[in-house]
């Protein structure tokens, strides 16, 4: 969703240079109270209301948008009724407390920049640069350690000293006592519910109409652009936007590679439902390596990505589309788990029996005998085995790494939380690293996916329900037979990237080793030189792990270059 915004609820001199600056740059007072400044841009969507202010958009437990903001708060405690969901970033302030509260999807951004006297809330770091928020910055390299160190894992911590961003559920509130901050929702409350007894067609029935609500209701009003692999995922979104009569248009990439070209799996879709649908080409794109066009609080997308990024958001811009839609997190919303973990749920939670059957059903997804799948089981249930954040310390320097990676609310598990469970939540986690780094911090992406109602539905399925039939996301396809084309229901196969990244690593080889070896990463001390060195002249970056990590280098090597004029502050935590 769009949404560039700053907020503040100070009263003293900050403000009031905050409220010069919005006016000297033609930006709208949205809320000019004594107790609260809003600035937005012309198309950022906003409701005020008494000791009200809302960003994005809210909806109730049948999925109409919310238009008054009062109508849907409880006026004691100044937060959202328990059926609200949305979008949205609500800020409140009532009887002396003021509250700050990003709702899970993670949908409209939020960072908390602090000055050691003042607070401001604000969209992203370019907006906050215009605004004079921060002006003497500083690069965290506590940050950019900790960003390659331990891969996918997105914090509360930014590259810019000062600045944190609210995790999604997160609600922070300032009283008399100063500020506090809590997990107002948490992935746990419905991962460790019990589910209610419901029959197999009742589950899937409640699975698609929660989606069709859901999906439908976030795009409602608008235009919308949607990247349709032609993969389960995208293909459920286009069939909810479709029977919603959503105005819609599609658009299809296509690289060179069998894997990468899933051109007619989109066709069938878009013929299904009457889905205008364009179609990028590899020998379309443009590939080089270039700084961002702007400055953002972490690095953006993959550079090899960057320039399928671009010509789809050119492609929305020239159709007039007010949303780019896509499918992330579909894998992690339905429990996509490679691995014997849904085995072990099931023994812990129903018994031997149900565990045999999770057994067979894992077997025949991975494609491997039951003994494979029985001594993963095996080994994932003793100590050794037991889920952690994965570290990636290729190409850093000993003497940079970080003891430990910073917390994030979301993997603080209960004790008898189920493994499965754990890695279910997790890869919500990790999607969250992806979702906003597209070409352009104020795009207009939505992730529909990502609501709050699937999120905690899903949630609250077993994980061996996922994988029922040896089928991967196996409650999504029986929920969506008869709507989807069979074709893709029946698909067993997932389309990749890795073909085009090859092609376009070795194009930009000479590129990206200069950029690495005579870059920033290097000379603070955070990249090892010579590791980089012999990657490259052997033939190691040949391999496709290291050409992710390469690259991944890369963007934040760009980032940091963005950030030049700021002063490089130490990590406090290095061994």
């Amino acid at each position: 969703m769009h949404a560039r915004y700053a907020l503040t609820f100070e009263r003293g001199a900050r403000r009031q240079s905050l409220r010069n600056r919005a006016l000297a740059l033609g930006l709208r007072l949205a809320s000019d109270c004594s107790d609260m400044l809003l600035v937005a841009d012309e198309q950022t969507r906003v409701a005020v209301a008494e000791g009200f202010a809302v960003i994005g958009q809210m909806f109730d437990g049948v999925g109409r948008r919310v238009d008054e903001p009062a109508s849907i708060f409880d006026v004691e405690s100044g937060r959202p009724r328990r059926d609200a969901w949305g979008n949205f970033l609500l800020f409140s302030t009532r009887r002396g407390i003021s509250r700050v509260y990003r709702d899970p999807s993670g949908s409209i951004p939020a960072y908390r920049v602090r000055d050691g006297v003042s607070e401001v809330f604000v969209s992203d770091a370019e907006f906050a640069c215009s605004l004079g928020l921060i002006d003497e910055a500083e690069v965290d390299l506590g940050f950019a350690i900790h960003w390659l160190q331990f891969p996918y894992l997105r914090t509360a911590g930014t590259g810019i000293h000062g600045v944190r961003e609210l995790v999604p559920g997160t609600e922070i509130s300032l009283s008399q006592a100063g500020w506090s901050e809590q997990l107002s929702w948490t992935p746990w409350a419905h991962a460790c519910s019990a589910p209610p007894k419901r029959n197999d067609g009742e589950v899937r029935e409640e699975l698609r109409s929660t989606a069709e609500l859901a999906i439908a209701a976030q795009a409602s009003g608008s235009t919308a652009l949607l990247q349709l692999s032609g993969g389960l995922d995208s293909s459920i979104i286009a069939a909810c936007l479709a029977q919603a009569g959503s105005r819609l248009a599609a658009v299809n990439f296509a690289s060179r590679s069998a894997d990468g070209d899933e051109r007619h799996h989109a066709r069938a879709v878009a013929d299904q439902f009457g889905i205008p649908l364009c179609e990028i080409l590899e020998e379309d794109l443009q590939f080089t390596i270039h700084p961002p066009g702007e400055r953002r609080f972490r690095p953006g997308s993959n550079p090899i990505l960057v320039p399928l990024d671009e010509a789809v958001e050119k492609h929305r811009c020239e159709i007039g589309a007010e949303l780019l839609v896509d499918g992330g997190g579909g894998d992690n919303l339905f429990c996509y788990l490679p691995g014997a973990v849904p085995v072990l749920d099931a023994l812990r939670a129903k018994g031997p029996t149900r565990a045999l059957r999770a057994l067979d059903d894992v077997a025949t997804l991975g494609a491997c005998g039951l003994w494979d799948v029985a001594r993963e089981a095996l080994r994932r249930a003793l100590p050794s085995g037991w889920w952690t954040w994965k570290e990636d310390r290729r190409f850093l320097r000993r003497d940079a790494l970080l003891r430990r990676s910073e917390p994030h609310p979301w993997l603080d598990a209960p004790f008898l939380a189920l493994p499965g469970k754990r890695e279910h939540v997790a890869s919500l986690v990790h999607i969250q690293h992806f979702l906003d780094r597209r070409v352009g911090c104020a795009s207009a992406v939505l992730h529909p996916l990502m609501a709050q109602p699937l999120m905690e539905f899903c949630l609250a399925i077993p994980t061996w329900e996922w994988v029922r039939g040896g089928m991967d996301r196996a409650l999504a396809r029986e929920a969506f037979k008869g709507l989807v084309p069979l074709s893709i229901i029946e698909r067993r196969s997932k389309g990749s990237l890795q073909g085009l990244f090859h092609r376009s690593f070795k194009r930009l080889r000479a590129e990206l080793e200069h950029l690495l070896l005579s870059g920033r990463l290097v000379a603070l001390g955070i990249a090892d030189k010579d590791a980089i060195e012999k990657a490259f002249a052997a033939d190691n970056w040949m391999n496709s792990e290291v050409q992710m990590r390469l690259s991944e280098m890369a963007s934040l090597e760009l980032w940091l270059q963005s950030w030049k004029g700021a002063a490089p502050r130490p990590p406090s935590t290095a061994t």
